[in-house]
């Protein structure tokens, strides 16, 4: 049966394909030939779901990166809006609650990694005792 393990792999391969890419399960199971029964017992499957949740990952990650690259152009816009005196009172208004709350947030997050480093440090020390 190994030519029938085989198929299904690439099978399975297209299919996690054409579920991110693909507006719903029904054209996701067109796309690749199979039956939409088919398609959702195999999202039920434990390394199905793996794989797929791990291919959603990565394009949420590529996504992410993308956007990480942009944050530069984004923040000086949003700054020039906060500071530009043609602008409305609303944008400007909302310019600045967005750089506050962005600001607030990135400490807040900093404080959180910096408290959960000591905790795992003082994991590690209870460890060794």
């Amino acid at each position: 049966m190994v030519g029938h393990g085989e198929k299904f792999g690439r099978k399975k391969e297209q299919a996690i394909a054409a579920l991110l890419s693909s507006r719903n399960v029904e054209q996701a199971a067109q796309a690749v030939g199979i039956g939409v029964t088919t398609l959702r017992r195999w999202m039920r499957n434990p390394e199905f779901k793996k794989e797929y949740l791990q291919a959603r990952r990565e394009g949420l990650a590529q996504a992410t990166a993308r956007l990480q690259q942009s944050s530069g152009p984004a923040a000086s816009t949003l700054l020039k809006l906060m500071v530009d005196p043609a602008m409305p009172p609303a944008i400007r208004l909302r310019a600045a609650d967005y750089v506050l709350k962005h600001g607030i947030k990135t400490l807040q997050d900093d404080d959180l990694e910096a408290r959960l480093t000591q905790l795992e440090k003082g994991g590690k020390t209870r460890e060794r005792n």
